[in-house]
């Protein structure tokens, strides 16, 4: 038909750009983009056909040609919400986030009804872990569309990084409402469910997801971390199936390997689940490059700008706030076990791992980052960094005395820390580092540890860190640390809550003791073990091991001599 018209009429525009938009979402590309083309040429000034070439370039991935399209469509019809949503996309493809965020800002205020670009500036906020920023936005786009259930999920997906759990169920609830057959939605409300302790029903719904979608690999692989499995289970056999092509299924070979282990442990057979976590670590570790000695350079650099003088200077310096308190350690070393039960004092609220530290020490207002910055600290910019970091723990939290940041790798910050928040409390979590090393492997680790899939680098690693932390014991004074061993506070666990409480000058509450009761997200790797009373199978693990751990041991031994 539109052929036809253009038969009749060869420079009717509007007809070309039809045909060209059609041809598009039919692949035709080359034909696409030289019926916009005319189209342009007929009618220079209509801004949507300059966003329809644009849509072309994007389509076979060509985002410079296709930013310049949507840049020239914006340009002439400037208050489309449409433009600057479609140009957010092209340049957040070519890697420049904040362009893409100026972009989306601007379609908010000159479309302030596009939900489009509610929810892709609700999305980029939440990725860049301005949680409380997206659940703001993301609220508007709910309120304007509540039929939107990319605008729920997205909404749910801020909630449940911000630690904010029974609103992300709720929200995503809502999502499954709009669309009750939706897997990833069932999917991501079942994982929700999970972190704050529901795991009947966290288990029920990712079955759901899967009997929506047996195709969907990532529901299968959630649910097998979910539940335990026997041989007769045909789940069991699926996780068996995807593991003989671990690298087939649209996800990470690690990720099935690593479900793969946990199935094989769940069923007895222990030496199977233990080669497989080696070749999912493996498999991990092939897709980045890194170098330990990398982490040495900037450990030694650390130490020197941080010495004991350096550090003496800063008093008087910060910000004097006392809300945060700093769990520190090597991950897997207890540091979500101390969290839980100090956020089970009345006076103590859990942020859970936050990367607002690291955030506040990377602003432009400390020039050259950490720790090159604190060569010649400037007061007010120290000041301020502290009032920016309070500020962004206590973003939507309740007046609680104290908030703990559990984000294990900030002891590489702990000087930062006393310079810009002096009067904040530091609690270092101590684990075996044969068990905590082995735990380490263990885990399919999701944030940015790249040291963690291969034995030698996570025993070097874990050296790095002991020396680093008597450091910090040397410069910041007796009583600026309080180390808590995970063995000590699983065997005494009143003498261990007791030492803490009295670290934070709080009195004591007998309800730390019950803290596997507390109703709270948690989202790291031992969301199950907090809630249930401690325990101490975990001490020693690394024994039934140890051969095949041989070249992780080896390192550690070497460097205990």
């Amino acid at each position: 038909m539109y052929r036809s018209v253009l038969r009749a009429d060869p420079n009717y525009a509007e007809a070309h750009y039809g045909l060209s938009s059609l041809l598009t979402e039919l692949r035709r590309h080359d034909d696409a983009s030289r019926e916009v083309k005319r189209a342009i040429k007929l009618a220079p000034g209509v801004g949507r056909y300059h966003a329809a070439l644009g849509n072309v370039h994007f389509a076979v991935k060509d985002f410079e040609r296709a930013r310049a399209a949507y840049q020239q469509a914006a340009r002439l019809e400037p208050n489309s919400g449409e433009h600057r949503f479609n140009l957010a996309l092209a340049l957040d493809r070519l890697g420049d986030r904040e362009g893409a965020e100026r972009e989306l800002r601007e379609g908010v205020r000159r479309a302030p009804s596009h939900v489009p670009c509610h929810v892709n500036l609700g999305q980029l906020l939440s990725d860049t872990g301005r949680f409380h920023d997206a659940i703001e936005v993301l609220e508007k786009a709910t309120a304007m569309s509540p039929n939107s259930i990319h605008a729920w999920i997205s909404l749910g997906n801020a909630l449940r990084f911000s630690e904010q759990g029974e609103r992300a169920v709720a929200a995503y609830r809502r999502a499954v409402q709009l669309a009750p057959g939706h897997a990833q939605v069932l999917m991501n409300l079942g994982q929700m469910l999970r972190e704050i302790g529901h795991t009947e029903e966290a288990v029920a719904t990712l079955r759901q997801a899967v009997a929506a979608a047996p195709d969907l690999v990532s529901a299968r692989l959630a649910l097998a971390q979910a539940t335990r499995h026997a041989r007769s289970d045909e789940e069991f056999e699926v996780i068996e199936n995807l593991a003989k092509q671990p690298e087939a299924h649209g996800v990470r070979a690690a990720d099935v390997l690593f479900a793969h282990s946990k199935v094989l442990d769940d069923v007895g057979d222990h030496d199977g689940a233990f080669a497989q976590m080696l070749a999912a670590n493996a498999a991990r570790r092939a897709t980045f490059s890194y170098s330990i000695d990398d982490e040495r350079t900037r450990f030694d650099r650390i130490r020197a700008v941080f010495d004991a003088q350096r550090v003496a200077s800063f008093t008087g310096l910060g910000h004097p706030d006392a809300t945060p308190v700093f769990v520190i350690g090597m991950p897997r070393s207890g540091t979500t076990l101390v969290e839980q039960i100090l956020a089970s004092h009345p006076d103590v609220e859990g942020a859970g791992e936050t990367d607002h530290l690291a955030t506040v020490l990377a602003a432009k207002t400390l020039p050259g980052g950490h720790p090159e910055a604190f060569v010649a600290a400037d007061a007010e910019a120290v000041r301020a960094a502290g009032a920016g970091y309070v500020e962004r723990l206590r973003r939507g939290r309740s007046e609680v005395r104290f908030i703990v940041d559990k984000q294990p790798t900030n002891f590489v910050f702990a000087g930062a820390i006393r310079a810009i928040l002096p009067n904040a409390h530091i609690v270092h979590c101590v684990r075996d580092a044969r068990d905590t090393c082995l735990s380490v492997l263990r885990q399919n680790f999701e944030h940015d540890l790249r040291f963690a899939f291969d034995q030698v680098e996570v025993a070097r690693y874990h050296l790095l860190y002991e020396q680093l932390m008597a450091h910090w014991h040397a410069v910041l004074g007796p009583g600026a640390v309080l180390d808590v061993r995970y063995e000590d506070l699983v065997t005494d666990l009143e003498g261990g809550a007791r030492r803490m409480l009295d670290h934070l000058g709080l009195p004591w509450d007998p309800t730390v003791l019950e803290f596997h009761r507390t109703a709270r997200t948690v989202r790291t790797a031992s969301l199950e073990q907090v809630r249930r009373p401690v325990y101490t199978a975990s001490i020693g693990q690394w024994r039934r091991w140890q051969e095949r751990l041989r070249p992780m041991l080896d390192v550690l031994d070497a460097l205990a001599v």
